[in-house]
């Protein structure tokens, strides 16, 4: 619209710094306009100030205000406004709405019952209030679940408006500012409030220990730990008659140990009669730890005579766990409602998943809380599925895994299986970039360089594997922990080099660092940043880290903590971050105890089964030059599904009892299938494996590669073949926990790290990776950088994206340019697209005769 002042180039200099953010072209004036361009028209949908932040997920208010309209018919356009307000240190989102004429008549009705004299018409005045809370009630509960379903989030408050009192300027826009002011000042009071109080009521309020709070109210409700309580009881009975204390017949369920004199010589003695009581091992700091009746019973659980957990103590320890998630009372909370709509985000419903895992003592998926979204139905799946399936064909003499807790810091400490895989294809290959983690982010606005490299050294302090080294000690690789490392953000100063140079220089920087720069395991660091300054509020940051320390969820907590510390540094206060439980040496060290030679021979079997269908022949897809070599250069195709599409593919997932990344996964099968006429068809898949809560905030490689075998068979439905999907992925998920180079040495012996089991490669990336994060002042945006050489033949990445108008799913196709050219790889995504948008209206079509153009 405008790319400076007329004649006035030094204030042109001043103002318009704005460069965009995939081309670099500028310099434009930052208006803080929020906005898309469809069909070559700009639409401008609101303003960066008035973004909602919670959770660390970007919401629009325009969304939110659209979503309540919808929920209650008689708010009319500009009638009702989305903010956010802090509540104990939390964001929280709150709305303003118009009142219409018959509410705000309630709700004056009641004011005026209500004085002058609070003894006047009690009765009228009861009942006119009763029918105002019901009212209120209502269009809280209609507006509370329709933005809890559409945006994950959790309605804080409400406040109504007089008519044609509600906030708007002299144009008819609202004043969100004014409408926020309205909960957070005394001078402009609204019609009426509503808050979430209003419902849950502060009655039966959890503690603030919230492990310890869960256990407390599924000790005094779940029935089926009656017999487990009794147990107890009676241990403690006796132990006290034993030891001569004051003579006791019966012990409240709710009293401490230690207000009955139990010392810990007693409760050492107390656990070897639990532990026969029980038949299960017991720690003596875990009794200290959950020390009433109540709490034990809960922590130890119940078993009846299968052998499995009751179905009723999992919906009570679920509604527990939720309310404590939610803020609410567990009275309040609908077995049958959905926990987005209690406001559980994406990170809490896999840290439910992460919590559920740990007390049942059994591995549970990530995605549960997806796949099964509501109490009842995760309860009734857990009881029928995993619980079965664990007693079943699990370990049946009641051992435990062993605590993952912190270890002494050792001289050498064990690599993990993950660490070690890298490890040997490093020190084997010297000269390989094939495991760099290249990430690229451009920073606009006025970057404070200090606090940022401040942010940057507190990261590496808080998680060791960030300062950690690989030397070999006697023949073997050990883990090797600097006490102190430090980034030294060093600034490439670009801002006297013209455009064109500019942009040739920072590829000259980045293709230096990425690919001229081999990582030395055993010197290190492996980890190493670079800032590039193009403008004054233009920068560019450049990571580049070894696979090594690092997976994608890492990454993923790496950008949240330095979002956290870096608005925490601009404005003095302390780290905001809770200190890690445990630090990836421990969990390297637990692995190999949980681990042993002995079980990871017993978790084979699942993948001597898989490999006695046969061996599954190498994918041979239709390339353009000849296979010299199992590693090559990388090049990508970006490429984008639009929402209209992703819409159809989630309800074809729902209908079919699937998930988009099964639907997805399936019909790059039958792509696959359809290139290069194998039946028999093996995908690889990361997959991030925190379902212990100890893991979910600790950068490292946690996770594994999924194997996912297919195959089609004489033409069959796509249903069919969804079908099948949806089992595979379960099965290879069930059998996760065996670490990848173990199955390396069974399923491929002979060439575990010279040919890959599998060519192609499907990932789905977490959100924070892709999304714009807004720090104060300054923009950060993730822009994708290449590898630069391959294993694989074709690697599809995608991930969700949202804008203020649509949600699509968009990624690349990486691919090996040794092999293919790009129009053929555009080919291939072109008939990957048509079988998508096939599948969503026939997908009871047989996949020979699914449509590839």
């Amino acid at each position: 619209m405008a790319q400076g002042y007329w004649g006035q180039s030094e204030e042109t200099k001043e103002t318009f710094r704005a460069h965009l953010a995939d081309t670099g072209e500028g310099p434009f004036l930052r208006t803080g306009d929020l906005g898309f361009l469809k069909d070559g028209e700009l639409f401008v949908t609101g303003r960066l100030k008035d973004l909602i932040i919670i959770h660390g997920q970007n919401h629009y208010p325009q969304d939110i205000e659209l979503t309540v309209e919808r929920a209650v018919g008689f708010v009319k356009a500009n009638g009702c406004a989305a903010a956010s307000i802090t509540v104990d240190g939390e964001e929280r989102l709150v709305i303003a709405m118009e009142a219409n004429r018959e509410l705000t008549r309630k709700i004056k009705a009641v004011r005026k019952q209500q004085a002058p004299s609070p003894n006047e018409h009690n009765e009228q005045s009861a009942k006119a209030r009763e029918e105002l809370d019901r009212t209120v009630a209502n269009l809280a509960h209609r507006v509370r679940e329709a933005v809890a379903r559409e945006h994950e989030i959790s309605l804080y408050a409400l406040a109504f408006v007089e008519p044609r009192a509600f906030p708007l300027t002299s144009s008819g826009k609202v004043r969100r500012r004014a409408c926020r002011a309205l909960f957070l000042e005394e001078k402009d009071k609204p019609l009426f409030f509503w808050h979430e109080h209003d419902e849950t009521g502060e009655a039966e309020e959890m503690p603030d220990d919230d492990n310890l709070s869960v256990l407390s109210y599924l000790g005094e409700h779940a029935p089926m730990l009656d017999r487990a309580r009794q147990r107890i009881h009676d241990c403690l009975v006796a132990y006290l008659r034993q030891a001569e204390h004051l003579g006791v017949d019966r012990i409240d369920y709710n009293r401490s140990f230690t207000s009955l004199g139990i010392d810990f010589l007693g409760v050492a003695t107390i656990r070897e009669e639990l532990e026969k009581a029980f038949e299960t091992k017991l720690s003596v700091d875990a009794i200290q730890e959950f020390d009433t009746v109540n709490k034990l019973a809960a922590h130890i659980g119940s078993a009846n005579e299968a052998g499995k957990t009751d179905e009723d103590t999992i919906i009570v320890w679920l509604v527990a766990k939720t309310a404590k998630l939610a803020g609410i009372s567990p009275k309040k909370i609908n077995t049958g409602r959905s926990f987005a709509y209690y406001g559980l985000n994406s990170l809490a419903m896999v840290g439910l998943s992460g919590e559920l895992s740990k007390w049942l003592d059994k591995p549970v998926a990530t995605t549960l809380a997806y796949d099964y979204p509501t109490i009842d139905a995760m309860a009734r799946h857990v009881t029928d599925k995993i619980l079965t399936l664990e007693f079943t064909h699990g370990k049946q003499d009641g051992t435990q895994l062993p605590d993952l807790i912190p270890i002494p810091r050792q001289d050498n400490i064990p690599l993990s299986f993950a660490e070690h895989r890298y490890w040997l294809y490093q020190t084997s290959n010297p000269d390989s970039r094939l495991f760099n983690i290249p990430l690229w982010f451009r920073f606009t606005g006025k970057l404070d360089v200090g606090v940022l490299e401040q942010s940057f050294n507190e990261i590496i302090r808080r998680h060791e594997i960030l300062r950690t080294t690989f030397p070999v000690v006697d023949g073997s690789p050990v883990q090797s922990i600097s006490p102190v490392s430090h980034v030294n953000l060093t600034v490439k100063d670009l801002q006297e080099l013209s455009e064109e140079k500019q942009s040739n220089e920072v590829k000259r920087l980045t293709d230096e660092e990425i690919q001229h720069r081999p990582f030395d395991l055993a010197r290190g660091p492996l980890f190493r940043v670079t800032l590039m300054r193009l403008e004054e509020e233009s920068h560019i940051l450049l990571i580049c880290a070894h696979h090594i320390i690092l997976d994608a969820w890492s990454l993923e907590i790496l950008l949240k903590e330095l979002a956290s510390l870096y608005t925490a540094g601009l404005s003095g206060n302390p780290p905001p971050l809770l200190p890690l439980p445990i630090q990836y040496a421990d969990y390297a060290v637990w692995q190999h105890r949980v681990l042993t030679p002995e079980v990871r021979e017993t978790k084979l079997d699942y993948w001597r089964q898989w490999l006695a269908k046969g061996e599954p022949p190498p994918l041979e897809l239709p390339t353009d030059r000849q296979r010299l070599a199992t590693v090559g250069p990388a090049d990508t195709v970006h490429y984008r599904l639009p929402s209209k599409l992703v819409e159809g593919l989630k309800v074809l997932s729902r209908e079919s009892g699937s998930t988009l990344f099964v639907t997805i996964v399936t019909a790059l099968t039958v792509v696959l299938y359809r290139y290069s006429g194998c039946r028999d068809i093996v995908i690889g898949s990361p997959f991030d494996n925190r379902s212990r809560p100890e893991l979910e905030q600790m950068i490292g490689i946690i996770g594994t590669t999924l194997l996912l075998r297919f195959n089609i068979g004489d033409n069959p439905r796509f249903s069919d073949v969804l079908h099948q999907a949806r089992q595979t992925v379960q099965d290879a998920m069930a059998n996760q926990d065996l670490p990848f180079e173990e199955m390396t040495k069974i399923l491929q012996p002979e060439h575990q790290y010279s040919s890959p089991l599998f060519r192609v490669l499907i990932s789905f990336l977490p959100m924070a990776l892709t999304e714009e994060l807004v720090l104060p002042d300054v923009t950060m945006k993730s822009i994708p950088l290449d590898l630069v050489e391959t294993r694989r033949d074709l690697y599809l990445i995608m991930w969700e994206k949202k804008t203020p108008s649509e949600s699509f799913l968009q990624g690349w196709w990486r691919y090996r340019k040794d092999l293919f050219d790009e129009e053929t790889v555009r080919k291939i995504m072109e008939s990957f697209q048509a079988i998508l948008k096939t599948i969503v209206t026939e997908p009871e079509k047989l996949v020979d005769e699914l449509s590839m153009w």
